[in-house]
């Protein structure tokens, strides 16, 4: 709903069948979905990895995990595209589990789901790729990335990133309560996260919102959305955010992730 409004009506209130299931998605994608499964597992075996441990496993299990679900990386035309993923990610698999040490911090569960009231009888669930604690105890969440630039990120914690604000809420005892939230980049190894004092300041990325406010502009954008839908207004956001910004807020649209782009017009050529 706050990403697209119209996808949401389409899969949630038209019930209208996801077209991924009748096709193979892009290699980013799929590598993307392979990487979540193998550090799920890579974290159910144990919490406790050396960065030469950890690494080591990490590549068996994506071995494995693409004989499963990447069948298209194990193509001939594949082959160096497979190899290039598996050694970066042996480099920065490493960086992870180093950077966990020398911020101490634990994990403490992976894919983990979430759910708590919010505003008008509405709940909130996430699933959060990784919670962990810091070295005070303090609850923290850290969501992995498979993307080839960094800077969306880092300008997500600069400004709000609504992802991870929903995900700080959901972990927090109050809305006072400021929570470490962060990003994890699987191809390059960067760490980033919010400013928080069991964190060395190496890792921070300065600004954003403090959780208060960042509920108070969800929230503001939530409302007006459902005000609109009521009223048979229908937006597709991201073939707006080409025209006018839709809000406040920065949300980014769902549409690299999209099955219902033949219907928003997203990228079609108009002749006149």
């Amino acid at each position: 709903m706050l990403g697209c409004p119209l996808k949401w009506t389409l899969q949630y209130a038209a019930h209208l069948r996801d077209a991924e299931i009748l096709s193979l998605p892009d290699m980013n994608r799929l590598i993307g979905t392979v990487l979540h499964h193998v550090i799920h597992q890579l974290f159910t075996e144990s919490l406790r990895w050396t960065p030469e441990e950890g690494s080591v496993r990490t590549i068996e299990l994506f071995d494995e995990w693409i004989v499963q679900m990447g069948a298209p990386l194990l193509e001939p035309r594949n082959r160096l595209l497979k190899e290039r993923t598996r050694e970066q990610l042996r480099r920065t698999m490493r960086m992870l589990f180093a950077t966990l040490r020398d911020c101490s911090l634990s994990v403490d569960q992976t894919e983990v789901e979430v759910e708590k009231a919010w505003i008008a009888g509405h709940k909130v669930r996430g699933r959060l790729d990784i919670t962990g604690t810091t070295a005070s105890g303090a609850p923290m969440v850290l969501d992995f990335k498979w993307a080839t630039f960094s800077k969306k990120y880092r300008e997500r914690l600069e400004k709000l990133s609504v992802q991870l604000s929903l995900y700080q809420w959901l972990l927090a005892k109050d809305p006072s309560q400021e929570l470490p939230i962060g990003y994890f980049m699987l191809r390059t190894g960067e760490f980033m996260v919010s400013a928080h004092p069991d964190i060395p300041e190496r890792y921070h990325v300065p600004g954003g919102f403090s959780l208060e406010d960042a509920m108070r502009a969800i929230e503001s954008l939530y409302v007006s959305r459902m005000n609109a839908l009521n009223t048979g207004e229908v937006t597709a956001t991201g073939v707006l955010l080409g025209e006018q910004p839709v809000s406040g807020v920065p949300v980014d649209p769902p549409c690299h992730f999209c099955s219902y782009q033949t219907l928003c017009g997203l990228n079609r050529e108009v002749s006149v």
